[in-house]
């Protein structure tokens, strides 16, 4: 098969043996050449869908099958497009391209490439990818999800000046000895880049949606944008009890006077704070800035 730089990528992944390897200093774009270009993406850009088969050899290999459609699952989560199984094995790439295979899974015993996991094609039609089972691993998946990376038009985030050495990166699915088989968010923002699709199709490429307030995240209440002046906005922490404070960390709290009862005796301590009106459940509000909404909130017996 005539082979190309811009039609075949030889992904050498060797997971278990180049864990440990000296990590030299060569670095990958971002993408691979000739992408968005390729049959792949231009068809996943005008269906959504990704179409895959297996040769015989992989769909007997025990669970390879079961991990490829584990890595689409993943896939279709993370980025949002859908992936259909072709049903039947296919021994040869026309069969495959004839079936309607979009991406060929061929698993092969012959030494295709020393030490290496896998191999794919991103630019050829059908997609053809290379996995090595005389390796005899039990879990394909981060080769798998390694190398829909590639057709997703990833280029390798290992180094590479005359050997591999991988990195072990868990922020991306194309370093290598890292066990990462999903997409992960730096990979996912690289395709949506790529693709300048909007989001009606691939769910992860939409906008994010407008911010609702009031919320919480962790134990701060954001009550609206932050970035508004006070007057308008305080972004208050819930710590403890009723403990508030503003978004520069100083306490809300405006008083706290010890208090006693009339024939004597310590009844504790008031609090005057600025309220606006109870939300939520009680102990958080929503706060105004200084001036009638100022209200005294603990042991105000007779406070004004």
């Amino acid at each position: 098969m005539a082979r190309t730089v811009a039609a075949v990528l030889i992904a050498l992944l060797l997971w278990a043996l180049l864990t440990g390897q000296l990590r030299v200093g060569a670095h990958h774009n971002e993408y691979l050449p000739g992408v968005p270009g390729t049959p792949a993406i231009q068809n996943l850009l005008a269906d959504g869908e990704r179409t895959w088969c297996t040769n015989s050899a992989l769909a007997n290999y025990p669970n390879a099958k079961a991990q490829l459609q584990q890595t689409y699952d993943a896939q279709e989560t993370k980025l949002g497009n859908t992936d259909r199984f072709i049903a039947g094995t296919y021994e040869s790439v026309t069969a495959a391209k004839n079936a309607g295979c979009e991406v060929w899974w061929f698993g092969r015993y012959d030494n295709f490439c020393t030490g290496c996991a896998c191999s794919v094609h991103y630019a050829s039609w059908p997609v053809t990818v290379n996995v090595s089972l005389s390796l005899g691993y039990f879990d394909y998946k981060s080769c798998f999800g390694h190398e829909e990376g590639h057709i997703h038009g990833l280029h390798e985030q290992y180094v590479d000046s005359g050997s591999i050495g991988c990195t072990g990166r868990k922020d991306t699915v194309m370093d290598c000895g890292s066990g990462v088989w999903e997409l992960q968010p730096r990979d996912v923002n690289l395709i949506c880049n790529l693709y300048g699709v909007a989001g009606d199709r691939f769910h992860a490429c939409a906008p994010p949606p407008p911010t609702v307030y009031p919320y919480i995240e962790g134990n701060t209440w954001y009550i609206c944008d932050p970035a508004l002046p006070d007057a308008q906005c305080l972004w208050n922490r819930y710590v403890l009890g009723d403990q508030w404070y503003d978004k520069y960390g100083n306490p809300e709290w405006d008083q706290k006077v010890d208090i006693y009862y009339p024939n004597g005796g310590y009844a504790g301590y008031q609090q005057w704070n600025r309220r606006l009106v109870e939300r939520f459940f009680v102990g958080q509000t929503v706060w105004s800035d200084k001036g009638a909404g100022w209200q005294c909130i603990t042991f105000c017996f007779g406070a004004p």
